[in-house]
């Protein structure tokens, strides 16, 4: 059984976009987003630690994309020709990009060309109008995203914009070096602008070529987002014996270009790029560690327990899954002792909670009691050791 129905296609096709309600796993969702708070060092509940407006976080965590998101990895399928198209497994992640409150004293600036910020996905790679790097972006929102909440803006019409320039550059195009693509003109060429809105669980599946652009946040939240990739095999195909074989993606190209079919051929070299984008994830990652006071990056070889040389059992830092779970249920608990998130009320802090590590040995009660308040860990009074 299809995902998209054909009027979900031809909506793609024509606008570069399909939206899907509803299709992230609620249980990662939490605890990904939760624990990201830690991750951060940031309080969910005192702005006062917000210390940077927007952060790009690395990805620590990946998962299946069959497993959180089935519907969206279906879709993906469909909107690429099939999964035999893609290179590897779809996989979700938590490498968010969260928007803590971006120009949010500046004045709205609705989507258009002057709002700015205008560009398109890819800074690991030299472009080509069939580059098969990033065959569909997928914006995943991970909490509600809305009005004024830092959404991003996206311009449907800019699929034919930017297909018609990389026809136009078979040599390629660098994401960052020489002439680059010029947004800043590009997207005086377009008029379809919208916000992408919407509610924790919604995917949209982008076309690749989609110019998009952040936007202000002037809501009192952050706004948690991840942009994932689809890769593929091999570069798209726009002149394949059977048309019908034309996956929509292909199809969007050629219907920007305004023909059924173009036999493209590249007169540059294929080859990836390293970004600066790397180095300061790479700096980040590290700090986040150190923060969590973890050695490696991968929370499934983070153990919630050990034990000791005379065979003792006893409790170590607790897995990142166990700080997601705990700190979207309250203050804290016996195993976490996590900080309470926004969830908890003021008069649920215990008063003599302090906030100077998320790994403070302190023992509280979780409010509402979380499974781990009656953990069978060998403690002296349920206080972390």
């Amino acid at each position: 059984m299809s995902e998209l129905s054909p009027s979900d296609i031809d909506h793609f096709i024509e606008h570069g976009f399909v939206l899907l309600r509803d299709c992230i796993d609620p249980q990662v969702r939490r605890e990904w987003v939760a624990r990201s708070w830690i991750r951060n060092g940031y309080d969910p509940a005192d702005r006062s630690t917000w210390t940077e407006n927007r952060i790009h976080m690395p990805a620590h965590e990946y998962k299946p994309m069959d497993v959180v998101a089935p519907r969206l990895a279906r879709a993906s399928e469909e909107l690429l020709g099939g999964r035999e198209r893609i290179m590897g497994e779809q996989r979700a992640h938590d490498g968010f990009i969260v928007n803590f409150g971006v120009d949010r004293d500046r004045g709205w600036a609705p989507p258009s060309p002057e709002a700015g910020g205008w560009h398109k996905d890819g800074d690991w790679f030299v472009h080509f109008l069939d580059s098969g790097e990033q065959g569909l972006l997928v914006i995943m929102l991970w909490d509600d995203v809305d009005h004024l909440g830092g959404p991003t803006y996206i311009a449907c019409d800019s699929i034919g914009v930017v297909s018609r320039f990389l026809a136009d550059h078979p040599e390629g195009v660098h994401p960052f070096e020489g002439p680059g693509f010029g947004f800043e003109e590009l997207i005086t060429r377009c008029s379809d602008f919208r916000e992408a809105t919407g509610k924790a669980g919604d995917c949209y599946l982008l076309h690749p070529f989609m110019m998009h652009a952040g936007s202000c946040n002037r809501l009192e939240k952050a706004r948690f987002i991840t942009n994932n990739n689809v890769r593929l095999r091999d570069p798209l195909q726009f002149d394949r014996p059977d048309a019908n074989e034309h996956s929509p993606v292909e199809r969007g190209v050629l219907r920007g270009l305004g023909v059924d079919s173009f036999p493209f051929r590249i007169t540059g070299e294929r080859r990836g790029v390293v970004p600066e984008r790397e180095r300061l994830q790479a700096e980040l990652r590290a700090a986040e560690l150190k923060r969590l006071g973890l050695q490696r990056g991968d929370p499934a070889q983070l153990n919630s327990s050990s034990t000791r040389s005379d065979g003792r059992a006893t409790t170590t830092r607790p897995s990142m899954r166990t700080i997601g779970r705990c700190i979207s249920t309250g203050w804290s608990c016996s195993t976490c002792s996590q900080p309470r998130s926004s969830r908890a009320s003021s008069s649920d802090r215990p008063s003599s909670a302090k906030r100077a590590s998320p790994w403070r040995t302190r023992s509280f009660a979780c409010r509402p009691p979380c499974r781990h308040s009656s953990a069978s860990s060998s403690t002296d009074g349920g206080v972390v050791r």
